[in-house]
């Protein structure tokens, strides 16, 4: 099979004849690499429809793994991508990128927990603030379009474009952040959906685990800023413990039921090591709440 990079070439050209065909009329397709979370790279068509001010971006690395371990064909994975791009076209983000005169002026600054180590180059750039020697909250900007979801970049540049400093940008991010939704639940409650009719949620049930994360699940381990619910876990159910379990969520450990705590150390890495993809890694280091703080272990 032809490497990654000829790949996407072939794909590209493949999806803008499928979207000639159809009466869609875009520019020449680009090729990149981009580096995502974590500094992990994914190869991405980019293509623009004639007439728009964006350029719908395809990640193509699942198709091709897909189609050299034989689970999809080019044919299907063409045709995923010609749904994919069809369904950005008429979405509200289109409708709204397309009509904004700046967009960076009407995005709403957010926050998200990262690794300051494996991001160590992007923060160079990006406004943000340590919480410990390997976990950073960092300021990005999300599009207010309904359901759909947009992140725009924010970084040295948007601070003159906004007239506001690191600080303030900052600031304003964690404003936002206390209007966000969070959710901390038993593991139990979480995972019992996904539990088979015929299994016993015993073994769980008796696992002191809570769940923290957003409404979306998606970027929730920033409720690590809400010292609000930080402090009203403790108050529930006393000190506790942190498992960084990804950039999704976070896992909260009562210590007062943590019989072995030397253990989580190694269970976070090995976690990490195992099931959590490079990009949604988050840290190896467990952290410890109390009335005094938070401090990493």
């Amino acid at each position: 099979m032809k490497d990654q990079k000829e790949f996407a070439k072939d794909f590209a050209a493949k999806l803008v004849t499928k979207l000639e065909v159809e009466g869609v009329k875009v520019s020449s397709p680009t090729v990149d690499s981009i580096l995502k979370n974590n500094d992990t790279p994914r190869t991405a068509v980019l293509i623009k429809e004639e007439g728009s001010n964006i350029a719908p971006t395809i990640y193509i690395d699942q198709y091709y793994e897909n189609i050299e371990n034989g689970t999809t064909t080019m044919e299907e994975a063409v045709d995923h991508a010609f749904n994919m791009f069809m369904n950005s076209r008429q979405s509200e983000i289109a409708e709204y990128v397309n009509s904004s005169e700046n967009i960076l002026e009407q995005a709403t600054l957010s926050i998200r927990a990262i690794n300051a180590i494996r991001n160590e180059e992007r923060l160079k750039d990006v406004p943000h603030k340590m919480i410990t020697d390997d976990l950073a909250l960092c300021v990005i900007g999300e599009l207010p379009v309904g359901k759909g979801e947009a992140v725009v970049t924010i970084n040295k540049s948007s601070m003159n474009a906004l007239s506001m400093n690191e600080e303030e940008l900052f600031n304003k991010a964690m404003d936002n952040l206390q209007k966000e939704a969070f959710s901390v639940k038993p593991i139990v409650q979480v995972l019992g959906d996904f539990v088979e009719e015929d299994s016993t949620l015993e073994e769980i049930d008796n696992c002191p685990l809570f769940v923290a994360t957003n409404s979306s699940c998606g970027y929730g381990a920033k409720v690590i800023a809400r010292t609000d619910i930080l402090s009203q876990f403790a108050e529930e159910h006393g000190d506790f413990y942190i498992l960084p379990s990804s950039v999704h969520e976070l896992l909260f450990v009562p210590a007062s039921k943590c019989d072995e705590p030397d253990r989580l150390q190694s269970m976070v890495q090995e976690v990490n090591s195992t099931c959590i993809a490079k990009e949604d890694f988050l840290s190896d280091n467990v952290l410890f709440y109390s009335k005094e703080g938070l401090v990493a272990v």
